[in-house]
């Protein structure tokens, strides 16, 4: 009888164990990770309408080429990740020749892509 009773604790305390490790963990991780993601949209996005709101007061008043260059920033920035992490994404592609067309053009936009990957 005590063997059985001892098996049967043993049994139910590794079934516990087992779900709590196996279950409530990994839905904790993909959670952090949920999280995170949703942060980093909400950075993104702070930084994006930032730069707009100030080139939108550039254009509103008159500056046009102060807000080339507060346009020109993430555009650098994203040459500079797209040279470190290279894709063959098709729309990435498309906007990266976007991209150097307006640079071939446009010698703000040019000059600040070759500011940027200079610093990095």
């Amino acid at each position: 009888m005590k063997i059985i009773v001892i098996s049967l604790v043993s049994l139910l305390i590794g079934v516990g164990a087992g779900w709590y490790f196996g279950y409530t963990r990994p839905v904790a991780q993909v959670a952090r990770e949920l999280h995170q993601e949703t942060d980093d949209d909400q950075l993104s996005s702070a930084a994006a309408a930032v730069f707009a709101t100030e080139a939108v007061s550039c254009i509103d008043s008159g500056e046009t080429q102060k807000a080339v260059q507060f346009l020109s920033l993430p555009i650098a920035h994203y040459c500079v990740v797209f040279a470190h992490h290279p894709s063959t994404n098709e729309g990435q592609l498309k906007l990266r020749a976007r991209i150097d067309e307006l640079a071939r053009t446009n010698q703000v936009v040019a000059a600040q892509i070759t500011k940027e990957m200079d610093v990095k």
